[in-house]
């Protein structure tokens, strides 16, 4: 491993590893590619703010990477999220029976 570089590609869940895994390995050499779930949307996390998303994702590298990698063993992260709502609070759910626009009303727009 010495010479190769690594591809973090961070996902939400097992779904996206499954679909988006193959495709990357298929893209980059299967060596390289290293797919982590984090089981969860990091940018709607508590606490995290578009101040300091870079250093959450950073923390996530740095974990992952362990004593195992170095910062130069990876030659790009890349971090995959979606619009699906899959991991929004409860509490962050606005219902209304008769929403024309139910995104639209869901954003407040």
């Amino acid at each position: 491993m010495k010479n190769r570089k690594i591809l973090f590609v961070i996902v939400e869940g097992p779904s996206d590893e499954t679909a988006l895994g193959v495709l990357f390995n298929r893209i980059f050499d299967k060596n390289a590619v290293h797919v982590h779930v984090v089981h969860s949307d990091i940018t709607t996390t508590s606490g995290v703010t578009p101040a300091n998303i870079i250093s959450k994702v950073g923390d996530i590298v740095r974990h992952y990477a362990g004593r195992t990698f170095k910062n130069y063993d990876f030659c790009h992260i890349i971090h995959i999220t979606d619009t699906d709502g899959a991991f929004v609070p409860d509490n962050s759910v606005i219902y209304q029976r008769n929403s024309v626009k139910p995104l639209a009303s869901a954003m407040g727009i």
